[in-house]
């Protein structure tokens, strides 16, 4: 158990940094840059600190729920595990928790993950090259085969614009779906017009069927027949068909 939190750990806090400095790669609006940078930081990052809390407290010898098996804590279990640790990795965790508030940054969160390991040890091996390629190549992998069994137009098009990052800017990101304009206009300098067409034209579709109304029925057609194009788009690395 001990051995899988530590793997948790150690892919999480890869693809923090990743996709930290992906988005850090782009030129966003103020608003829309720091709206990303709170997904993330309420994503992997709350993620990585509920698996060193399950970690320490592997490490202190304390009982953690059975059902838990290497999957990361649950709020509730995440709580109540921290508040067990011994003084130590109390107060430095304790100290981490609070760069994850709302008026938090993913950069202080890191400051302070790193800062951490004064007590807690190495927490994950540094991210070189080689180790930055072979993240990339599994988030690509991970992401081509989730875009190619894909139903739902909403799900297609989230994919495609995370995978056209990844493909032609080498960049990771970690968005939700109300994001998602902002990231397809930054793509604007490596893709077609068409293709930024399809993209843009799609993603429109999807917020009328989410609204409802009259236009929802007539979006929802579009999302049918134009989701094998917004498909094609990303495993293509924007070849728009």
């Amino acid at each position: 158990a001990v051995q899988v939190a530590q793997e948790a750990i150690a892919t999480l806090a890869q693809n923090t940094h990743l996709c930290h400095k992906g988005l850090g790669s782009l030129e966003l609006p103020a608003k829309e840059a720091e709206a990303l940078d709170k997904t993330l930081l309420k994503g992997s990052c709350l993620d990585l600190f509920g698996a060193i809390v399950l970690a320490e407290a592997l490490h202190a010898g304390l009982e953690v729920p059975a059902d838990i098996d290497g999957a990361l804590p649950t709020a509730a279990v995440r709580k109540e595990l921290l508040a067990a640790l011994p003084s130590g990795p109390l107060g430095t965790l304790t100290d981490l928790e609070k760069t994850l508030g709302s008026k938090s940054t993913v950069s202080s969160f890191l400051e302070a993950l790193h800062a951490s390991e004064a007590v807690l040890g190495p927490l994950c091996p540094p991210l070189d090259k080689k180790r930055e390629k072979a993240a990339v190549e599994k988030a690509r992998g991970a992401l081509r085969s989730a875009l190619s069994t894909a139903v739902e137009g909403e799900a297609v098009l989230h994919l495609a614009v995370l995978l056209l990052h990844l493909e032609l800017g080498g960049v990771m990101l970690e968005a939700t779906g109300k994001l998602l304009l902002p990231l397809i206009e930054a793509l604007e300098p490596r893709l077609s017009a068409d293709a930024l067409g399809t993209l843009t034209a799609y993603y429109k579709a999807v917020q009328l069927v989410r609204s409802g109304g009259e236009a929802a029925e007539g979006a929802a057609e579009e999302l049918r027949e134009g989701l094998e194009a917004v498909r094609g788009c990303a495993l293509s690395k924007g070849e728009a068909s």
